[in-house]
């Protein structure tokens, strides 16, 4: 009650009291027009205005609009990125872990056909592409092994504690003690097959550069690889400057269908069955065609000729009795006579020779 009689005004209500418009630097900075119509004024029942009695001008309303705008684009991003963030999180909890006994692959022990490094080459491929640590790995160890491999694993299971010992281990019990120089015996060895593509090649080569200790320098690697490529490929190649592995594999792929192209122009025939355009296809003259067929024929005839005048001077007929053909060429009358031994008048079923003999 005191406090109401010092101050009478305190609880005072105008209805037609105009609040002042504070001057702040913050909202006149990005509108530079905010006193041009300070007569303007907002209508009472804007709904920005949460008191219908107090009246703000035009240009304080707009920078009220244009924060407005502002803090609903800051929600709406907030909003997408929240959903972002859930999507990521469903698709990660999505991907499922396939276990190691269903991958398929397993050592065991022989690395002549499946060598240490291939194995584990492989098996790191698999862990990451079927979401496994390494620890779930280590445990789901014993379903890589069989055989003889199983047998190693088995004894040396309880003296290694993680996935890296263990390959620490395998390499150190299946490799040997100078593997990388019979690695680099075998890499200049290895040479480029009659049919193996060069793409393929030269993959297979940088794998083997790959499993040494040290992996060499890209110039010596490329002087490996186009000393072991074909001829065909290496003497093309060897008049150019090589400087890059893209290079030399971009010019092999130029090289491989220039030699493509040429032969299948050799091996080309006109009398192929099937012409998409036959009026395009060459077709050779008729005299020329004529002239092929009647060398073809005359090489029959004398090969006929040859097979039928192989027999020996001293050869009997047993057919006419005479010397110089056998009785498979005779020309004269087939006469009754066995055709092992050519004894007449009888055949080889009822030869008195032959049967004496058998």
């Amino acid at each position: 009650d005191e406090s109401e009689e010092e101050h009478p005004n305190f609880n005072r209500r105008e209805s037609n009291v105009q609040l002042p418009i504070a001057s702040s630097t913050r909202l006149r900075q990005p509108l530079p027009e905010i006193n041009e119509h300070p007569e303007q004024l907002v209508e009472p029942g804007h709904p920005h205005i949460t008191n219908p009695g107090v009246q703000l001008n035009v240009e304080t309303q707009r920078c009220i609009d244009n924060l407005q705008r502002e803090f609903d684009r800051l929600r709406l991003f907030q909003n997408s990125t929240a959903a972002n963030e859930h999507h990521f999180e469903s698709t990660s909890s999505t991907s499922k872990m396939i276990p190691v006994c269903k991958w398929g692959l397993t050592f065991s022990g022989d690395t002549t056909s499946y060598g240490v490094n291939s194995f584990l080459q492989r098996v790191e491929e698999l862990r990451i592409a079927r979401h496994v640590s390494k620890d779930q790995l280590f445990s789901s160890a014993v379903d890589l092994f069989s055989g003889q491999g199983l047998i190693w694993f088995r004894a040396v299971r309880n003296r290694i504690f993680n996935w890296d010992q263990l390959v620490t281990k395998l390499r150190y019990d299946f490799l040997p003690s100078n593997f990388d120089d019979e690695l680099w015996d075998e890499i200049k060895r290895r040479k480029q097959g009659q049919e193996e593509k060069p793409t393929i090649f030269i993959a297979s080569m940088l794998n083997l550069f790959d499993r040494l200790t040290e992996n060499p320098s890209e110039s010596t690697r490329l002087k490996y690889i186009i000393r072991n490529l074909q001829p065909y490929y290496a003497t093309q190649l060897s008049l150019m400057d090589v400087i890059s592995l893209d290079q030399l594999q971009r010019l092999c792929k130029r090289l491989e269908e220039t030699r493509l192209q040429n032969v299948r122009y050799r091996n080309s025939k006109p009398e192929s069955s099937v012409k998409l355009e036959p009026d395009l296809m060459y077709q050779p003259s008729k005299k020329q065609h004529l002239n092929v067929s009647a060398s073809q024929s005359a090489n029959k005839s004398s090969n006929f000729q040859k097979r039928t005048n192989t027999a020996k001077p001293h050869t009997i007929c047993y057919n006419c009795r005479e010397s110089g053909h056998t009785f498979h060429t005779c020309l004269k009358d087939i006469k009754i006579f066995c055709f092992v031994c050519g004894n007449p008048d009888y055949y080889y079923s009822q030869c008195p020779k032959c049967q004496s003999k058998n």
